[in-house]
């Protein structure tokens, strides 16, 4: 088998704080979730878009490169 990985290391502008971390559900489909580890920010506007299946989030990293 031939496989490819690539690794990012890199910063977002608005850095996570670990104590903000909380448990709560993660839906997995329209019936079935499991609990997971949810960072959470209070930070500067993202850009944000929805539809009906999905959500999207917009985090800048440090250099403004990628995001």
């Amino acid at each position: 088998a031939i496989t490819n990985a690539m690794y990012f290391n890199g910063k977002w502008t608005s850095q996570f704080n670990p104590d903000n971390t909380v448990e709560r559900e993660f839906w997995t489909d329209e019936r079935n979730s499991v609990t997971a580890q949810m960072m959470q920010i209070n930070a500067d506007r993202f850009n944000y878009a929805e539809t009906d299946s999905l959500q999207i989030l917009e985090m800048n990293y440090l250099g403004g490169d990628m995001s």
